[in-house]
């Protein structure tokens, strides 16, 4: 069973958190931004999910953690932290229209 740690942002985090909640084959754990460092060893894949401004994250350390096999998974505007991370040069181009998740 897979380890899913959320860090969710903005007006879809509660839909997030509750897709996340719903999957069978996930051990799912809901974070803050001050609890994700201490969080990295407990989990196999942290998603940030962030439907405005992004959280801030401590980018030094989630990027020593992928660097050991940690998975990340960046949706909507937290895409735009892969080179915060140093994961990309460019950051994507993110579409900041309003949409909003359905449960």
């Amino acid at each position: 069973m897979r380890r899913i740690a959320l860090l969710a942002a903005g007006p879809d985090a509660d839909a997030a958190w509750s897709y996340l909640a719903s999957l069978p084959a996930a051990t799912a754990r809901r974070l803050t931004p001050d609890a994700l460092p201490a969080a990295l060893d407990e989990a196999d894949v942290v998603w940030v999910h962030a439907t405005d401004e992004p959280p801030k994250l401590d980018a030094r350390r989630l990027a020593a953690w992928v660097e050991r096999g940690g998975r990340l998974l960046l949706t909507q505007w937290a895409a735009s932290c892969v080179v915060a991370l140093g994961l990309e040069d460019e950051a994507p181009e993110c579409d900041h229209k309003e949409c909003t998740w359905r449960t």
